[in-house]
């Protein structure tokens, strides 16, 4: 939980303890690293929407590891909102 709005993956040791299973997890890390890591919009609102996850946050550490993938968010926002700016992170409600 973060600001009382459940996480789909947050911290990595938190999120492994409190799976059901190994590949629970797995599955979920899975679609977060694609939610990340795909240049489509679309494909990552689809997740979003699978998953329920209404926000995503991208700051610096997003931006190093996915590059181009992460910049979706901020480069269309018929999908992505954005709700918060400020020291370099943004956070975005899938509309």
């Amino acid at each position: 939980m973060f600001g009382g709005r459940a996480m789909a993956l947050g911290n990595l040791k938190m999120a492994r303890l409190s799976s059901p299973s190994t590949e629970a997890f797995e599955a979920v890390a899975t679609d977060v690293e694609d939610l990340f890591r795909s240049r489509d919009p679309a494909d990552a609102a689809r997740i979003m929407r699978a998953r329920s996850i209404d926000f995503v946050l991208v700051g610096a550490r997003e931006k190093a590891a996915y590059g181009a993938g992460a910049s979706k968010f901020d480069t269309h926002p018929d999908l992505f909102e954005r709700v918060y700016a400020a020291l370099g992170i943004s956070i975005y409600r899938l509309r």
